[in-house]
């Protein structure tokens, strides 16, 4: 694809009024958001992303683009490089010789497969990993596995699927820096199941170029990890329907809030944009259950500027097992 001259690059992740869907049944539908840099962490569910990028569902509606291209056929095309939370792998082979089959089915080093194999392992610091026996890996190891079989063909994009779930503190650096080791020269897409309270995943998301949270079914809120999208935020959130029962469902939680502007009507809804402030550190979720208890149609929600926080939100133990060889004392 060729831009014209002087036209912007298209950005990492744009999504359009897109509907996914899986063997018949809907997955998401109707979101909308673009979310750019050089690093993006994807917070909430975006399993349905995923499973486009896998092949396992489809977009049937709208777009999904990643760098302007369909995200459906990214990954065989190696415009991207998928590394899965639960990687699914045989029992027998090893290291080595299965990355070799890949190796050799993906075309890119047909005269030495094993030698590419070889230089994929060691060049992301885990060439011990070769001789080992797939089913002896525990998980810290198979997320590292899935991680370097993302970069075969050396695609331009990386997306890793929750890197840190599941792994304690010393295990998760590990993982964490083998995927930034991956990452070098690439666009990185990464996702987390929740937004982190601290530990290792704060500290990657902290260093993310944008964090983009799922809120509710079509609801998405985008901006700078440090901007807002922590504890303590105001935020504006533009709804198509279901303003006066968003507001009166803060009113009883207390939360404060004011109109931006007057409401377009929508039928017996109402549609507007309203600010909202939450004062206590870590109380993000009375705002999603009002938007939940309402009905409310998200059409955005979007970080103004931070309060303040009390506190900081400490960080929960993993129950991940085992660091990577040659990589946990980075």
């Amino acid at each position: 694809m060729t831009r014209a001259a002087g036209q912007a690059p298209p950005p990492l992740l744009s999504l359009e009024g897109a509907r996914i869907d899986h063997a018949g049944a809907v997955l998401a539908e109707q979101l909308t958001f673009t979310a750019d840099g050089e690093a993006v962490a994807l917070v909430g569910d975006f399993d349905p992303l995923f499973r486009v990028l896998a092949g396992e569902a489809q977009v049937t509606a709208g777009r999904v683009e990643i760098l302007g291209a369909p995200a459906e056929g990214a990954v065989r095309e190696r415009r991207v490089g998928l590394a899965p939370a639960d990687l699914a792998l045989p029992e027998k082979p090893t290291v080595l010789d299965w990355l070799e089959v890949g190796v050799r089915a993906s075309g890119v080093a047909p005269l030495r497969p094993g030698r590419e194999a070889r230089r994929m392992l060691e060049r992301l610091g885990v060439g011990a990993l070769g001789p080992r026996p797939l089913g002896t890996l525990h998980l810290t190891e198979r997320r590292a596995l899935a991680i370097v079989a993302a970069t075969l063909g050396d695609p331009p994009v990386l997306a890793v699927e929750r890197p840190l779930e599941g792994l304690g503190p010393p295990a998760a650096l590990s993982v964490e820096r083998l995927m930034e080791r991956a990452a070098e020269g690439r666009r990185l897409l990464t996702s987390f199941a929740a937004v982190p309270g601290g530990g290792r995943a704060a500290a990657l998301v902290a260093r993310m170029d944008t964090l983009v949270v799922r809120v509710g079914p079509r609801g998405v809120a985008v901006g700078a990890p440090g901007a807002g999208l922590g504890p303590g935020t105001r935020y504006v959130v533009h709804v198509s329907a279901g303003l006066p029962a968003l507001g009166a469902a803060l009113d009883e939680r207390g939360i404060p809030w004011a109109e931006l502007g007057p409401p377009a009507p929508h039928g017996e809804a109402t549609a507007g944009a309203i600010a909202v402030t939450l004062a206590l550190p870590g109380e993000t979720g009375p705002l999603v259950d009002a938007l939940l208890e309402s009905g409310a149609e998200l059409v955005e929600l979007s970080p103004v500027a931070r309060v303040p926080a009390a506190t900081t939100p400490g960080s929960s133990p993993g129950t991940g097992e085992g660091v990577l060889p040659q990589t946990a004392g980075d």
